[in-house]
């Protein structure tokens, strides 16, 4: 009975992912055309994406903006406007969107620029009241071409 939905609901997951590529563009554009270490590239490219948060990047998915950390990480900070933290559903999502991010940062031609230099890529997902739901790290093992 609620299958529907739910295929529905994790299409729209699959497209607020390829959607959120656009934000991911746009910092990789600015990591390739400046000179700078690649810390002050991405700080600099965050605070550009961060000027145009939140985004909503489909019916389920808003990046509510983007952190730099130490030692190469970025930080998503996402909502997932149509999910409760009490869905039974909540691992298969993870799952999904985590293989597929992985994928994506393996064979993205775009993602070549994180890959080069080893950025580890850190995605907080919250409920749509706010409350944390899970996170998805991403570490250079994890996408590095040579594992594959």
């Amino acid at each position: 009975m609620g299958q529907p939905n739910d295929k529905r609901r994790m299409t729209a997951l699959w497209i607020g992912v390829l959607i959120g590529g656009v934000g991911i563009f746009i910092l990789i554009k600015q990591l390739v055309i400046d000179s700078k270490s690649i810390e002050e590239r991405l700080i600099e490219s965050a605070n550009e994406i961060n000027k145009t948060c939140p985004v909503t990047t489909d019916s389920v998915i808003r990046l509510d903006n983007v952190v730099i950390h130490s030692n190469r990480t970025l930080q998503y900070n996402l909502t997932l406007m149509t999910i409760e933290k009490t869905n039974p559903n909540l691992e298969i999502i993870k799952n999904k969107l985590e293989a597929n991010l992985i994928s994506n940062i393996k064979s993205d031609s775009e993602m070549k620029i994180f890959r080069d230099n080893r950025v580890t890529l850190n995605y907080n997902y919250k409920d749509k009241d706010d409350a944390f739901v899970f996170n998805i790290l991403i570490t250079p093992d994890k996408y590095s071409v040579a594992k594959e």
